[in-house]
């Protein structure tokens, strides 16, 4: 899908695992016996020290990438629900918001058909997020070894061909 994406002239901004990894233990801090919560957020912060020293690296080398964690989650306030911790929760939401506000306009959402909690809860928070970011288009695209290749590229056709109106950059 890269190599495509940039035959097509797209710049490529991927969320790194740290951002999972950090959504993953910001859920578990909300939940379970008090020593693991302080466990996840121990783990949490440390990781989150790393994440910031890579993205600073990132950055002075041109790099354009997600805001850290904290920050990114911060920005979804008002676009997700920041305590549901079901498959990527607010995650996603958070990922569409902070590639917006970096003006990316187009942002195609892919995501494996694996977990259907995680499917059903990302693909309907889009609707939401579209109508919030009236300058961005989100396109949804479900990636997996079952889906044919001609319906992946038809998606993201779509989105690149779409028009954009440029009043609301």
């Amino acid at each position: 899908m890269e190599r495509y994406l940039a035959a097509e002239h797209c710049e490529i901004g991927v969320g790194g695992i740290t951002w999972y990894a950090l959504y993953y233990m910001d859920g578990h801090a909300l939940k379970g016996s008090a020593p693991a919560r302080r466990v996840y957020r121990l783990l949490a912060s440390y990781l989150a020290e790393i994440q910031r020293d890579m993205l600073s690296i990132l950055n002075q080398a041109g790099y354009h990438a997600l805001p850290p964690l904290p920050e990114l989650k911060r920005q979804a306030e008002g676009y997700a629900p920041l305590r549901v911790t079901v498959a990527d929760g607010w995650l996603i939401a958070a990922e569409a918001v902070g590639w917006a506000r970096l003006g990316y306009r187009k942002i195609l959402c892919v995501q494996p058909f694996a977990c259907l909690p995680g499917h059903i809860f990302g693909k309907g928070q889009y609707a939401a997020l579209q109508r919030k970011l009236p300058g961005a288009r989100l396109v949804s695209v479900d990636y997996d070894a079952s889906t044919g290749e001609g319906t992946v590229l038809s998606r993201i056709r779509m989105l690149l061909d779409e028009e954009l109106d440029p009043e609301l950059l």
